[in-house]
């Protein structure tokens, strides 16, 4: 994209994504998404401009700090249950195409979720995510209870 040209979403597209990424995310945690995940999402926290700016009624993203599982051993025990699924032979090679396609996965081609994991940005991002106002959406594997509530709180300001 040219320099100087970012796209600009509604807070409603923006909100409604992430309401749909929280569903793609319970599926990968239950098991029913549409490709055996080995790694469950411990942790998911909305943050940034979203949260951060609350009279605007446009947003540029909405950024997720997301905390999977990082378990090399697990990896190895779905390599020997789901050969079929393991078209990298070395372990850090399926560990990275499993991280990209659960990104993806949670991404749902929707442009405007930024997602920010441990994968990626370290184990910090949750530290820098919460520094701020932000609302937790995940936490320890669970859906937290207000989390579509707070996130329909942002369209009704």
């Amino acid at each position: 994209m040219a320099e100087g040209k970012k796209r600009v979403f509604t807070k409603e597209a923006a909100v409604t994504a992430v309401i749909e990424m929280l569903t793609r995310i319970q599926a990968i945690n239950d098991g029913t998404a549409d490709h055996p995940y080995l790694n469950r999402i411990k942790d998911v926290v909305l943050f940034g401009s979203l949260v951060n700016n609350p009279d605007s009624a446009f947003v540029h993203d909405a950024d997720i700090a997301v905390i999977s599982d990082d378990d090399r051993q697990k990896m190895m025990e779905f390599r020997n249950l789901h050969p079929e699924l393991c078209i990298c032979k070395d372990i850090v090679s399926r560990f990275f195409t499993e991280h990209i396609l659960m990104t993806r996965y949670i991404k749902g081609k929707k442009y405007l979720l930024s997602i920010h994991s441990n994968v990626d940005d370290g184990d910090e991002i949750i530290d820098f995510a919460t520094a701020d106002k932000h609302i937790w959406l995940f936490k320890d594997y669970t859906l937290c209870e207000d989390a579509v509530e707070q996130l329909k709180k942002l369209i009704n300001k």
